[in-house]
């Protein structure tokens, strides 16, 4: 059961805040580890943006109406399929990562650097929709790969597709 460690914002809205002194269930990471979770605004609507802990790769995904714990869960699954396949990956390979993540528990997210990480994706996104000429002009596919091809200093320069392809060949099964 891999988790998607989401903000306070968020998990005020699925209803699923933590008690106090709760401590994160036990997990085991998907293919490409634990992931983030948060919402921000664009133009007036929302979006989920997600990213995964151990390749920042993301995506963001808009919201038609709330999300609830089950519906961020599918549009998880969807937007993750689809981003790994404008990466370039061969359906069967999708399917094993995405069934990786089958089973999710949501947490609070435990890293102040993963959350400033997640800020910093959120100034990306909404930038590259700005200078795009805004939601309706923007090609929020071309936006996704654009951010997911940014060399990271995380990284030693290298860009969350270049680690995810790193962590999948070093995870194959």
């Amino acid at each position: 059961m891999a988790q998607l460690q989401c903000t306070r914002k968020l998990l005020l809205q699925l209803n699923a805040l933590p008690g106090p002194g709760a401590e994160p269930p036990d997990s085991e990471p998907g293919r490409l580890g634990d992931w983030c979770a948060t919402l921000f605004p664009i133009e007036r609507r929302t979006a989920a943006l997600f990213m995964s802990q151990r390749s920042f790769l993301s995506f963001v995904v808009f919201e038609g109406e709330r999300f609830d714990a089950e519906a961020l869960a599918k549009v998880f699954w969807g937007g993750l399929s689809q981003t790994l396949a404008l990466a370039g990956y061969k359906p069967a390979i999708v399917k094993q990562v995405v069934s990786s993540y089958s089973d999710l528990v949501l947490a609070a997210i435990a890293s102040k650097s993963h959350n400033a990480q997640l800020t910093n994706l959120c100034r990306d996104y909404q930038h590259f929709v700005e200078t795009s000429g805004g939601l309706k002009r923007c090609d929020i596919g071309a936006a996704i790969q654009n951010i997911n091809q940014r060399p990271r200093p995380a990284f030693e320069w290298a860009t969350p597709e270049e680690v995810t392809r790193e962590v999948l060949l070093a995870t194959a099964a």
